[in-house]
């Protein structure tokens, strides 16, 4: 995997900060978050945001199908590029906004239950939550990245400072785990803060 910052260089690109753009940098780092995730042979991944395939190239990998949303269009050609590079013969870039996609339309469509994988931009992070809880009838799970104080929140036990609304909506119908700590500087840019890694298993609803 090139580094992110040598490859958009090379493609005359730069991350855009309103789309919440911070590239995981570290190849080892991704593959980690892969295993895991414990994505099997079988398992069909839909992929938030595929940025510049470092996710989605060792999903492909392991998984038997990915289809990764990509909203920002610079990024397609050099995303196909990566891929190609790799042999991930097995991914489908779907160009679209995923706050527009039906999920459970598409889950139908392909008669797939889904893995969701995702490094979430922290401006839509609610937003995608709340989407993913009301399609979780067409999801197995979901690992997802997210900066670390959001993840705290997401995880935090009630009674408590950081137990808010969206904390309420998903332990109400999941078990939250958490996965990995993604230090700042393994992404580029840098963020402000550390990422953190958690699986969302609608399988296995909170006990509390």
């Amino acid at each position: 995997m090139t580094s992110p910052k040598t490859l958009l260089h090379a493609w005359e690109l730069f991350p855009k900060k309103q789309l919440g753009q911070n590239f995981l940098s570290d190849p080892s780092t991704a593959r980690m978050i892969v295993s895991r995730g414990n994505v099997g042979s079988g398992d069909v991944v839909f992929e938030i945001g595929a940025g510049l395939g470092a996710l989605t190239i060792p999903l492909s990998a392991a998984a038997q199908k990915v289809f990764s949303v990509e909203k920002d269009d610079r990024l397609l050609k050099l995303l196909e590029t990566e891929l190609a590079l790799y042999k991930a013969d097995n991914v489908t870039v779907l160009h679209q906004d995923i706050l527009s996609v039906d999920i459970p339309a598409f889950a139908e469509e392909e008669n797939e239950t889904l893995l969701v994988f995702g490094n979430l931009p922290y401006n839509i992070s609610s937003q995608i939550l709340v989407k993913l809880i009301e399609s979780r009838k067409h999801i197995s799970r979901c690992v997802l990245m997210f900066q670390k104080e959001l993840a705290q929140r997401l995880a935090a036990p009630p009674r408590t400072k950081e137990y808010g609304r969206i904390s309420v909506m998903l332990q109400y119908c999941s078990e939250i785990r958490h996965l990995a700590t993604i230090p700042a500087h393994l992404f580029y840019p840098k963020p402000k803060i550390d990422s953190d890694v958690i699986e969302i298993d609608f399988s296995k609803p909170s006990p509390h």
